[in-house]
């Protein structure tokens, strides 16, 4: 298998990339970053100026400096979130 190495386009960093394990149409961390952290930040920001939104550095860096265990809260708490703001539409009780 033929492999190269890329620069990740996060943190800078050279890591290791194998084109071979590429499938057209779907995104893998691998051919943008060098872990799936750096690869979850980099793709938020290309969907964000995507979607013209302005995103504020920092936030979509915050990931970059936590530890694997730390990321598993970070995603936890920011689904509860998620959870608390929508209306439940589907429940309708009339006492």
């Amino acid at each position: 298998m033929a492999t190269g190495t890329k620069r990740c386009k996060v943190c800078g960093k050279e890591y290791p990339y194998c084109k071979t394990a590429s499938r057209p149409g779907v995104f893998r961390y691998q051919d943008v970053a060098c872990c799936p952290e750096h690869g979850s930040i980099y793709l938020k920001r290309v969907m964000d100026a995507r979607s013209n939104k302005i995103i504020e550095k920092d936030e979509s860096d915050k990931a970059e400096n936590n530890t694997e265990e730390e990321l598993k809260y970070l995603t936890i708490e920011d689904d509860i979130e998620d959870d608390d703001n929508d209306e439940d539409d589907d429940f309708d009780i009339d006492d």
